[in-house]
Order: structure tokens, then sequence, then C-alpha cells
């Protein structure tokens, strides 16, 4: 599509990037988008937050709880290419504050996923 469209500055990159090179994508990027027809949790969401990376993702699946629109990212309505065009536009007319984005990561940072797990599952002394 992005040929048959024209867009300029756009790369595709479908392949498998190894876990060594994929800081330099996140660091070359303004967004990620995620806008999936359905959605399972996302490594990709949480790795985003890390590099200082607003989400724009579908409102499906998990997204809506995770993703705090105009907060720490933008939602577009599912199956909507229209709503997906409006929340780039959005996104880049009114970028998203970095700090929001820090405290996103701050708080999915693996301490804090580690202490909510042993707040759930405290560890016997045995």
């Amino acid at each position: 599509m992005v040929d048959k469209l024209g867009v300029k500055n756009c790369h595709v990159f479908s392949d498998f990037i190894p876990n060594e090179d994929v800081n330099k994508y996140f660091q070359v990027s303004d967004a990620i988008l995620l806008f999936y027809s359905y959605a399972t949790p996302s490594g990709v969401e949480s790795l985003s937050y890390n590099f200082r990376l607003p989400v724009l993702a579908t409102n499906v699946g998990h997204f809506p709880e995770t993703v705090n629109d105009g907060v720490d990212g933008f939602l577009a309505e599912k199956d909507s290419l229209q709503s997906m065009v409006d929340t780039m536009i959005k996104s880049i007319e009114n970028p998203i504050d970095k700090k929001m984005i820090d405290k996103k990561a701050h708080k999915m940072s693996w301490k804090n996923y580690a202490k909510a797990i042993l707040y759930k599952y405290p560890c016997s002394k045995n």
C-alpha cells in the first residue's frame, strides 16, 4: 500500500529483526503503530515506552486498558482506515509529552511487574 498510495519517507521492514538490532529501529522512530484487528498483550508496546515512543493502537484487546488516549498514546477504531489516519495526524499535531511516556515506562518496568507478581503470589519462607 505504501507504493500504491505513493507514501514518502516510509520504510517497511517485514523480515525478522535480531535482538541486537531492535534498538536501531526504535531509536529512529517517532511512534509505534499497532493497528491490529485483535490483540493480545504486546511486548512491542512495553518496549516502545522504554524508547520514549508513544503508542498508536487500535481500540482492541488490551490496548484500551494500557494506552491512555491522548496521554501516552492514541487509540483508533478497529477496521476504520479513516480513524487510523486521523489518529496519526492527531499524534503529529498534538505530540505526546515525553514525561508522560517516562511515567508509563516506569509503571510497566520489569521491577514493577515483578513486584505485582510477588504481591499476588508471595513466596513462602519454607
